[in-house]
């Protein structure tokens, strides 16, 4: 018998001109319902920032389009420092050469939409295994297994 199965700890490569930032995004339960509420958030809030800046646009209001460009920034900071700490975020930030963080938001969305997307994928697999479970249950030798949040 072989078991297969991916790490709570998946690596995140980001290349960023010559430099190569080596990451682990957390995915161990409790992080994973964390970072699953986080990016919900984030998806809302990018939407939000996404209809100030076309208003702003349309209105050439270069000032209002510089503070959507900042509160997407601000957004997307919880969740990627949650998925690969500290200190992976503030090595993107200086491999951007930016004075500020909405001067990253390529990058930064980038890598958001990287953890969220593996964040969907681990939750569609414990979805599947909770099912699983769940129809085992007549089963006398079936194991249980139990998955918070699902």
């Amino acid at each position: 018998m072989k078991v297969i199965t991916k790490s709570p700890y998946e690596p995140l490569d980001i290349e960023i001109g010559n430099t190569v930032i080596s990451c682990m995004i957390n995915l161990t339960p409790n992080n994973l319902i964390k970072l699953s509420e986080e990016c919900t958030k984030v998806r809302e809030e990018v939407n939000r920032a996404a209809d100030r800046a076309r208003k702003a646009e349309e209105n050439h209001d270069a000032k209002a389009l510089k503070k959507a460009n900042d509160q997407l920034a601000e957004c997307m900071e919880a969740p990627i420092k949650t998925a690969i700490g500290d200190e992976g975020y503030k090595h993107i930030y200086e491999a951007c050469k930016a004075t500020k963080p909405s001067d990253c938001n390529m990058v930064f969305l980038q890598v958001f939409l990287a953890i969220a997307n593996e964040v969907a994928t681990r939750n569609t697999t414990l979805e599947s295994n909770s099912k699983m479970a769940h129809y085992l249950k007549g089963v006398d030798d079936a194991p249980t297994i139990a998955y918070p949040g699902i």
